[in-house]
C-alpha cells in the first residue's frame, strides 16, 4: 500500500482506509505540469549530450509506434512512449529526477490511457506528431524547440485526460 501511495495511485486516509486517488482536473494539471519540468531539463541535456545510437534508438520507437498506430494496437503504443521518453532519462544525471519520474510514471501511464481511450485515433496521431517534431529538434540540437515542443506535448496531453475526464463525468 505504501508503494501505491508513493506512485500516487491511492490515498491513505486515517481511521478510513486507502482510495484510489482521483483523476480530478487538480491531480491531472499538477501531474503534467511536474513532468514537464523534469521532462524539458532531461531533454535540454539530450540535446546537448546525444550520440548516434540515441537517435538510431528514438526513430526506432517512432517507426514502432507508427506501427502500432495503423494497427490501432493502444496498449503497444502507450508503451513505447514510456519508453521512448525513458530513453531520455539516460541524461537526466539526476538521481532525484530519476526516482521521481519513476514514481509518477504509473499516474502519468493511467492519465494517457484515459486520453487514448477517449480521444481515439487522434490523441495517438497527436502523440506521433510530438515524437517525430521532437526527433528533429533533438537532431539539431535546438534546445529551445525541444522545450517549446515538451511543454506543447504536455499542455495538450493534459487538455486530452481532462476532456476525457468531463466527457466521462457528462455522460455518468
Amino acid at each position: 500500500m505504501l508503494l501505491l501511495e508513493k506512485r500516487h495511485l491511492v490515498q491513505n486516509v486515517p481511521r478510513k482506509g486507502a482510495f484510489v486517488t482521483p483523476l480530478d482536473d487538480y491531480f491531472v494539471r499538477s501531474l503534467y505540469e511536474v513532468l514537464q519540468l523534469y521532462l524539458t531539463h532531461t531533454g535540454r541535456k539530450l540535446v546537448r549530450q546525444w550520440q548516434a545510437t540515441d537517435i538510431d534508438k528514438l526513430e526506432s520507437l517512432y517507426q514502432r509506434m507508427k506501427g502500432c498506430h495503423d494497427n490501432n494496437d493502444l496498449l503497444a503504443f502507450l508503451e513505447l512512449g514510456i519508453e521512448y521518453t525513458q530513453a531520455s532519462l539516460a541524461y537526466a544525471d539526476n538521481y532525484f529526477i530519476i526516482s521521481a519520474i519513476e514514481d509518477l510514471w504509473p499516474s502519468a501511464k493511467r492519465c494517457a490511457f484515459v486520453a487514448f481511450q477517449r480521444g481515439g485515433n487522434r490523441v495517438l496521431e497527436d502523440n506521433l506528431a510530438h515524437v517525430r517534431e521532437s526527433i528533429g529538434a533533438i537532431k539539431e540540437r535546438d534546445e529551445e524547440r525541444l522545450a517549446a515542443i515538451l511543454a506543447g506535448y504536455a499542455e495538450q496531453q493534459c487538455q486530452q485526460v481532462l476532456d476525457a475526464i468531463h466527457s466521462a463525468s457528462a455522460t455518468a
